[in-house]
């Protein structure tokens, strides 16, 4: 089976909340304290947002 530039970027965007997870855990650790609520919203809008740029790009729609 060969991959496909579209089998990429749906596993992109699928990932985006579990990736979103391991981004603020690191954070977390690295800070030595709990993010708030909003700023875990805003790690995953700022990844959501690179997320859609990437596979954008990824699809020629640059």
């Amino acid at each position: 089976m060969t991959l496909v530039v579209t089998d990429i970027t749906e596993a992109m965007v699928i990932s985006a909340e579990g990736y979103a997870a391991l981004v603020t855990d690191s954070m977390e650790f690295s800070l030595g304290r709990k993010l708030t609520s909003t700023e875990c919203q805003t790690v995953f809008r700022s990844i959501e947002e690179a997320i859609n740029k990437a596979t954008a790009e990824l699809r020629g729609l640059k």
